[in-house]
């Protein structure tokens, strides 16, 4: 006979601000009352009462649902070095695989890598250390790239740095250092704040600066709701001298390159220029393509790593 179960409801969550006013109702309503008067398990409110002067000593976001240290535990030892490690293999531009990590662990941590393949099924312990890896880098923002067609080799691109520098300098040789402007939005790196805050205080930054060394304003990109409580309220309140934005992802789109071209670097714009900006969707839409073109110079597609100014340092001071 076949049995059908009920759709399985989905857990429901409290906020943190939420929580010690359960607590304080607590002190003049018992459990069973209480937890039928605002709809929370008996549970729930024990063990909320046994936290007690933890959730109300917390000085955090209220809108968080767990205190630090909830969730599953890592796996992996010493989770904290092991990323510090990845950053740093990024940081410095270097290919980082799932092989590096397994060296890594097997000079570290030996012994715990030993047990962890004793446990395993015999064949299969190299693709379960694989896959808690992967799910580790994961956890961290750590991306899996694969190959693609539009990778190019090192010799394609000096060749396309050659053709691109005749091109520049023969077309905008006229132009002086002052008049050339390099712009490269850069996706905030590794935060210092507890993991249930970074999403709230994630945001990308617009770089720009002259070929003559001059930095432009910055622009921050913060994530948030366009036309949303930050932009309505906070903006004001935040330091003088450069430009914020709001987009759903903190990050780049046709919007916010219109509002950076027309708001930061306009001003700037004192005599024929050119602009230096890479193949990025936003950069090139008809749109941002349109607000650009009087004073642009698009970087070759998938050529950044050698073409673009501020990437490899040429601007950077």
């Amino acid at each position: 006979m076949l049995s059908i179960h009920p759709t399985k409801k989905p857990r429901k969550s409290y906020t943190l601000a939420f929580k010690p006013n359960a607590i304080g109702l607590l002190q003049s309503t018992g459990p069973t009352e209480l937890s039928k008067l605002i709809g929370v398990p008996i549970a729930n409110l024990k063990r909320w009462k046994q936290k007690t002067a933890v959730l109300l000593a917390f000085e955090g976001n209220k809108r968080r649902k767990n205190l630090d240290g909830a969730g599953r535990p890592e796996e992996i030892p010493d989770t904290i070095a092991t990323v510090a490690y990845m950053n740093k293999m990024r940081d410095n531009e270097r290919a980082h695989t799932c092989t590096h990590l397994v060296n890594f662990i097997k000079r570290h941590h030996r012994h715990w890598l030993q047990e962890y393949l004793e446990e395993k099924k015999r064949g299969q312990e190299y693709r379960s250390l694989l896959k808690l890896l992967q799910l580790f880098c994961a956890r961290h923002e750590f991306t899996q790239q694969k190959p693609a067609k539009s990778k190019k080799r090192q010799d394609e691109l000096e060749e396309i740095r050659r053709a691109f520098a005749v091109d520049f300098y023969g077309v905008h040789d006229g132009f002086s250092p002052h008049a050339m402007f390099n712009i490269w939005a850069v996706r905030g790196g590794n935060s210092k704040i507890s993991s249930g805050e970074k999403q709230s205080y994630r945001m990308a930054t617009v770089l720009g600066a002259r070929a003559n060394r001059e930095k432009l304003p910055i622009l921050f990109i913060m994530r948030g709701q366009p036309g949303g409580l930050i932009e309505r309220s906070e903006f004001e309140s935040f330091p003088m001298g450069h430009f914020y934005a709001v987009q759903e992802s903190a990050w780049m789109d046709e919007r916010v390159w219109t509002y950076y071209l027309e708001s930061l670097l306009k001003p700037q714009v004192r005599e024929p220029s050119v602009l230096l900006a890479d193949n990025f969707d936003s950069h090139v839409s008809a749109k941002g393509h349109k607000t650009a073109e009087q004073v642009g110079c698009l970087i070759p597609p998938n050529a950044t790593s050698v073409v673009q100014p501020l990437d490899v340092g040429v601007m950077a001071s």
